[in-house]
């Protein structure tokens, strides 16, 4: 599978995850969690090329979609954060990291009675 072919198939598709609404820093969250699971489903490209496709086609987005005060902020996004919260998304995916979200909620619950 060409790299080019994925690039423009995964564009295609921030269009329909989005419908009517457009990207911005609140919503970039939701819209790289649903690439990723697209991406996950390309057979022939391996976990980095698969990351760095995801920031690629956000990058695209931005420039081709937002306006530039949307495109700074969305951009210093991607820059500064993007590629580790990827990263922290998979290990979580994967189970090298375990949220326990449970047991504080029971906790952090009990203490504000």
């Amino acid at each position: 599978m060409k790299s080019v072919q994925p690039v423009h198939k995964l564009y295609d598709e921030i269009y329909t995850l989005l419908g009517t609404n457009k990207l911005s820093t609140t919503n970039i969250m939701s819209v790289v969690i649903m690439l990723m699971q697209v991406v996950e489903t390309y057979k022939n490209i391996k976990g980095d090329q698969k990351k760095n496709i995801v920031i690629k086609v956000l990058r695209m987005f931005v420039k081709n979609n937002c306006t530039p005060d949307e495109s700074q902020n969305i951009n210093l996004l991607i820059d500064l954060a993007l590629p580790s919260i990827i990263d922290t998304i998979i290990s979580i995916d994967k189970k090298k990291i375990k949220i326990k979200v449970g047991k504080f909620l029971k906790k952090f619950g009990s203490c504000c009675k």
